[in-house]
């Protein structure tokens, strides 16, 4: 009885690691080259600077997150100004303060977006092309004629 408990497990554990060396079940080459989903871009976009973090973007992701604080800190003090003095120029200064918080959120996501769409733009190469090949398109030109 033993024995076959034992023959039972030992058939399993096979049957069991035979999936470790089996081929993929789709015969098509996978991608190598990574890539980055725009959803995915505009989700962190939510944040000012966030979805250029999402693609790499490091330069953009400090430009867009700074602008977005320094207006929302000149809203904030437009707010406050206009709150204790109630002039129609702090209320025009807080509301261009507003404008130019959306429109920095606004130009942020559609950057974002479009840097994951166009990810691997620049980065697909030519097999056997080496740095500095440039591509003949058609005849070549002789000088002269």
């Amino acid at each position: 009885m033993e024995t076959g408990i034992i023959k039972g497990i030992l058939i399993l554990a096979l049957l069991s690691f035979s999936g470790l060396y089996a081929q993929p079940n789709d015969a098509t080459a996978t991608d190598s080259i990574p890539t980055r989903n725009p959803r995915h871009a505009l989700y962190f976009s939510l944040i000012p600077g966030a979805g250029q973090l999402y693609n790499h973007e490091y330069l953009k992701a400090v430009l867009f997150s700074s602008v977005f604080t320094v207006y929302a800190f000149r809203y904030r003090d437009a707010a406050i100004e206009y709150d204790q003095t109630s002039l129609t120029s702090d209320h025009r200064t807080r509301n261009d303060q507003a404008w130019m918080m959306g429109l920095t959120w606004t130009l942020g996501l559609i950057d974002a977006y479009v840097d994951a769409q166009l990810y691997n733009f620049d980065r697909y190469t030519v097999e056997g092309a080496t740095p500095g090949d440039s591509l003949i398109l058609g005849k070549e030109m002789k000088r002269g004629r």
